[in-house]
């Protein structure tokens, strides 16, 4: 009898010890992060050695115990994760983190609340800063995928079962994430990459998951649409075309302009797009030095305008320039410009003056003096014209 007490008595002690909490040791999933935080602890850099611009960076979660068993933990619930937050157990999670264009990238993981024996002390942030060297990276196999191309569950790079797979993509123009399920991206842009994570492994002590595999998106290269208004080609099919403008009278007026396949813009929505001013000169359409700029969804025309847009396409295999030139112009073919100069009949010496900073398309071709027509190279071979200009 007094043997049984004593293995009964044994195992409640043991029933009562596993029910105890644990000190967890935060050196155990998070060894780079010193046992004792004060208030320059963070942040701590960690390097990404990838040609991915998105990673994943392994954080604390609600159910994570830095050194004592009452410490807490609170995360930040404005981050995208791959597990569910906030679950009493769960002690560490992983968040995709973008690379930025410039410098570290900043990721804040949330709260740490030390519990001393004194009680809770203040509480600290947890921040990286993710350093990405490009001088040593590890290339990561990047396919192209056409954008009517469903999303595969896995690939040969990565986990064979597709449970043990994270599919991420990032919104265009938008820090916003989204996981890929059912095989389907919502709303496809243009060069968006997809990429393929194994699922870190429990009690994973790295501090940064790289991709397994990643896809970029292409399309059939589009051509320009200007919504509402018509066009026909003037010179040489597709070189040049004619939009014609009425009663402009030198104003300014904004112009739309879409990137379409199959008249459909969603997949090169928000693009740039290159826009040169151009003129007519006597060899052919010239852009204007110094008149390039960078544009999305519409441009200015400044009174009649001839402009050359470009648009460079990556077709999957390698980039090549859509472009296309448009002459906004008058109605009628000839547009007449009026303009009165008095002379005085005994002042021979006054010159009639033609004004060309108004021509910020053409150049001046002829004049026409009381009914004789001359090129301008040749006014003064011309009797009737000589010395009048």
């Amino acid at each position: 009898m007094f043997l049984k007490l004593y293995w009964l008595g044994a195992a409640l002690a043991l029933m009562l010890l596993l029910l105890q909490p644990q000190a967890v040791n935060g050196n155990e999933l998070f060894p780079y992060v010193p046992n004792d935080i004060n208030a320059t602890t963070f942040p701590i850099n960690l390097n990404a050695t990838t040609n991915s611009d998105m990673v994943l960076v392994k954080c604390p979660d609600r159910g994570y115990k830095h050194k004592h068993a009452q410490d807490e933990f609170i995360e930040n619930k404005f981050n995208f994760t791959l597990f569910n937050q906030g679950e009493p157990n769960l002690m560490s999670n992983w968040i995709p983190l973008v690379r930025e264009l410039n410098g570290p990238t900043e990721i804040n993981c949330g709260r740490s609340l030390p519990n001393h024996n004194n009680g809770l002390v203040n509480s600290t942030y947890w921040i990286f800063n993710v350093m990405w060297e490009d001088s040593a990276i590890e290339n990561i196999r990047t396919d192209p995928l056409f954008m009517n191309s469903p999303i595969l569950e896995t690939h040969p790079h990565c986990h064979l079962n597709p449970q043990n797979i994270f599919i991420i993509s990032k919104k265009k123009k938008s820090s916003m994430l989204e996981k890929i399920i059912q095989n389907k991206i919502e709303n496809p842009y243009t060069n968006q990459m997809v990429y393929y994570f194994v699922k870190p492994q429990n009690g994973a002590t790295y501090a940064i998951k790289k991709p397994c595999f990643m896809y970029r998106l292409y399309g059939t290269c589009p051509i320009f649409d200007l919504p509402g208004r018509a066009q026909n080609s003037i010179i040489n099919e597709n070189e040049v075309k004619k939009v014609k403008i009425d009663n402009l009278n030198g104003q300014k007026e904004k112009v739309k302009v879409n990137l379409v396949v199959n008249n459909k813009k969603e997949f090169y929505r928000d693009e740039e797009i290159s826009l040169s001013r151009m003129r007519y000169t006597e060899n052919g359409t010239k852009v204007i030095e110094g008149s390039t700029m960078l544009i999305t969804s519409s441009f200015i025309i400044n009174g009649f305008d001839l402009v050359k847009l470009v648009y460079n396409c990556w077709n999957g295999a390698e980039n090549e320039n859509v472009s296309q030139t448009y002459y906004f112009g008058p109605i009628i073919t000839n547009h007449t410009q009026d303009k009165t100069e008095e002379i005085s009949a005994n002042d021979t010496s006054i010159k009639v003056k033609c004004d060309t900073t108004y021509l910020n398309v053409g150049y001046l071709k002829e004049v026409e003096y009381n009914g004789t027509h001359a090129n301008v190279s040749d006014l003064e071979s011309s009797d009737s014209l000589r010395g009048k200009f």
